[in-house]
């Protein structure tokens, strides 16, 4: 259903199963990042960054 509306569902996950939210996500070319990283502000960053 998600990939006939084309609506990208960007994931981000905290303490989940990381592997179902990737692919989640990449069913409409999206992008899940894991929240469990050191480096999240920065990965949070730059998929702000790539909106604007």
């Amino acid at each position: 259903m998600m990939q006939s509306f084309a609506i990208p569902i960007y994931t981000i996950g905290y303490n989940a199963n990381i592997k179902e939210l990737k692919a989640l996500s990449q069913i409409n070319e999206a992008a899940g990042i894991n929240a469990d990283t050191e480096d999240i502000v920065y990965h949070l960053g730059s998929l702000l960054n790539t909106w604007m």
